[in-house]
C-alpha cells in the first residue's frame, strides 16, 4: 500500500534527476559482483531487481527506493547487482534498424546477456544475502530481459523457490521462447 505521507510516492515516476534515498553499493564476496541496495536493514523480506539489457537508469533506481519505502508495514530490503559489471548494452543500439546495431545487440545477447550465463547466479546471490541481511522471503522482479532471468530461478526445483517466494516480469522480452529453450 502507498503511503500518501511517503514522499517516494508522490514523485513523478520518470523524474531524471532522481536523488536515491539511502543506497548503498557493496561488492558481493559471494559473486564478486558490484551491489545496489535500499530499504530499512532490518526489514526481513527482500526484493532483488534485475534490470533490463541496459543497466541501471534513474527510473530503476526510484523504483527501488519506492519499493522498499512506500508501505511501512511491509518495508522491504531492495537489492540491485550489476549482472553486466559496469558494461551494459548501449541504449543507441535500440532499435536494431540497421546490420551493425542488430549485430551489437545480438553478439551482447550472446555473451554479457546469455541467460544461461546469469541464470545460477541468482540463487547465489539470494543465498549470500538471506545470510548476510537477514532476509527471509523472496520476491524478484525482473525488468524485460531481467524478466528471463527471474522467472526461472522461482520456479519449483529451480534456484530460490519455496513457499511464499515469488517473481514478477515487467515487459519480459521472448518469454516464451526462452522457456522452449529451458524444457
Amino acid at each position: 500500500m502507498y503511503s500518501e505521507k511517503n514522499q517516494l510516492a508522490k514523485l513523478d515516476p520518470s523524474e531524471r534527476h532522481y536523488c536515491p534515498q539511502n543506497h548503498s553499493s557493496t561488492k558481493s564476496q559471494l559473486t564478486k559482483y558490484s551491489l545496489d541496495s535500499t530499504g530499512p536493514k532490518e526489514a526481513k523480506q527482500g526484493l532483488l531487481v534485475i534490470y533490463d539489457i541496459f543497466g541501471f537508469f534513474p527510473q530503476t533506481i526510484q523504483g527501488a527506493d519506492i519499493l522498499a519505502y512506500s508501505d511501512s508495514e511491509h518495508p522491504y530490503q531492495v537489492f540491485i547487482p550489476d549482472f553486466f559489471e559496469g558494461n551494459p548494452a548501449d541504449i543507441s543500439w535500440y532499435p536494431p534498424d540497421n546490420e551493425e546495431k542488430g549485430k551489437k545487440l545480438g553478439e551482447f545477447f550472446k555473451t554479457a546477456a546469455a541467460p544461461p550465463k546469469t541464470l545460477p547466479r541468482v540463487p547465489k546471490i539470494v543465498q549470500e544475502l538471506a545470510e548476510t541481511r537477514g532476509v527471509e522471503k523472496w520476491g524478484v522482479v525482473g525488468f524485460c530481459w531481467g524478466g528471463k532471468v527471474s522467472y526461472p530461478n522461482t520456479r519449483l526445483g529451480h534456484g530460490i523457490y519455496e513457499d511464499g517466494n515469488w517473481s514478477l516480469q515487467i515487459h519480459g522480452f521472448l518469454i516464451t521462447q526462452f522457456l522452449q529453450l529451458m524444457s
